[in-house]
């Protein structure tokens, strides 16, 4: 008999959690799983991604009309609310794909149900713990069947912070179908990058947590010491903002916003050296991408860009300071990455059919 599996997220807007989340809908055996896909917002580039024979429902359209807002409040003020309106089947599994929002509403599932909570960030260092919710969250972690975390890192904190979920942790990392990526790096585009320039790419959404603002701020350095661009691969709420940020620095030449692109490949092939700036990282998909398509990577020294890179063996991890970054993007920049077997054998950690078999496990019991 099959098992009916509900996925619970708030958006498929332009993240690394949403593309994941994506990849495992699209590789879960159909001769197993009903599988259902619940979005607190009906919104997101990755909409049309999901499989045709995936239901998926959503409680609230798009988050920037007042009603959304209003209505999204009430209903996480009082999470039961979503099973009383919005979820109205039973499931055998009942999976948040999400840390925050997500994982509020599958602690009012249903107790004789297995229920999973997928963790994607340093909660030591997320602002979701940082606010009145916190001592709730970790109170009712425990009551949940299993914690599936993207990396050894995020395992850690989240023991540090809740030791009583030692025993119901997991690490799974990310499935990437590398041979897909690699295709897709092939596709013949027109790359906006100058040949007489250092490109620097950085990709994500343009959010505080991606911290963006920072390899803005690198710039002016960077240009007394080459002839760097920056650009930016995204969408996000903060763009405006960059933007003008940007415009005032009198750096118009030399940082691009490109938007969002569904296939980012052969624009990460292409550049120099890829930057990733984020203040906090459970496991950065984009940090693996760029490894198997043989970039140079610079990164901040979040906990699971550290661990991809096995700390610095692959990559650069600078600090946070412009002079200690922008000495490193300078290095990278004058280096080719060395593509060693060992480097290759760390790829294969992240292998999708390996982390496939593993995410299928999740379910047989």
């Amino acid at each position: 008999m099959k098992k009916n599996l509900l996925f619970i997220i708030d958006n498929l807007k332009g993240g690394g959690a949403e593309r994941i989340l994506i990849t495992i809908l699209q590789h879960l055996d159909a001769k197993k799983y009903n599988v259902d896909l619940f979005l607190i917002n009906r919104e997101g580039v990755y909409l049309d991604s999901v499989p045709r024979n995936i239901c998926l429902y959503s409680a609230l359209g798009d988050s920037n009309l007042l009603i959304n807002k209003i209505k999204r409040r009430i209903l996480l003020t009082f999470p039961s609310l979503f099973y009383i309106f919005h979820i109205r089947k039973l499931y055998d599994c009942y999976i948040a794909f999400r840390e925050d929002t997500a994982t509020r509403i599958l602690f009012k599932a249903p107790a004789t149900a297995q229920r999973v909570a997928w963790l994607h960030t340093d909660l030591i260092k997320h602002t979701y713990c940082k606010t009145t919710n916190k001592r709730r969250y970790f109170r009712d972690l425990p009551s949940l069947n299993q914690i599936v975390c993207v990396s050894k890192a995020c395992q850690k904190t989240l023991i540090n912070l809740c030791p009583a979920v030692k025993n119901k942790s997991i690490v799974l990392y990310n499935p990437i179908d590398i041979s897909d990526i690699i295709q897709k790096s092939n596709v013949h585009i027109n790359v906006p990058f100058s040949r007489d320039r250092i490109n620097l790419l950085a990709v994500g959404r343009i959010d505080k947590g991606k911290n963006h603002r920072f390899l803005i701020e690198c710039m002016p350095l960077l240009l007394n010491k080459g002839n760097f661009t920056l650009w930016i691969l995204g969408v996000g709420p903060l763009q405006v903002e960059l933007e003008k940020l940007r415009d005032d620095m009198g750096l118009q030449d030399y940082v691009h916003f490109l938007g969002f692109k569904e296939n980012p490949y052969p624009l990460i092939k292409s550049c120099d050296v890829f930057v990733l700036s984020s203040l906090y990282e459970g496991l950065p998909t984009v940090i693996i991408e760029a490894l198997i398509l043989e970039r140079n990577i610079v990164s901040s020294p979040c906990v699971g860009a550290e661990e991809v890179l096995c700390n610095g063996e692959f990559g650069y991890v600078a600090s946070l300071d412009i002079n200690s970054f922008s000495e490193a993007i300078c290095k990278a920049s004058e280096h080719s990455l060395l593509i060693s077997t060992k480097l290759r054998h760390r790829l294969s950690d992240f292998d999708l059919n390996q982390q496939i078999c593993k995410v299928n496990t999740l379910f047989r019991w």
